[in-house]
């Protein structure tokens, strides 16, 4: 309730499973509809390939562990 709590401090997550699953799966389906950035593959065109960005299906998260190389 935004009365109780403007701030929204209150963290619902854990009262409201059902409701976090659900925006979680639309968030990942909204992701996977989007147009890639042709800005973006353009650096990648004029820079090479900077490091694997790999999409977790489950979680639709980039891992932690992906690596990131800058060009020399």
């Amino acid at each position: 309730d935004l009365a109780k709590d403007p701030s929204e401090t209150t963290n619902l997550a854990d009262q409201y499973p059902d409701v976090v699953n659900k925006l979680e799966t639309k968030l990942v389906q909204y992701a996977k509809e989007q147009v890639p950035s042709l800005w973006i593959q353009s650096q990648v065109d004029y820079l090479g390939v900077q490091g694997e960005a790999r999409f977790d299906e489950d979680s639709g998260a980039i891992p932690a562990e992906t690596e990131t190389v800058l060009p020399k």
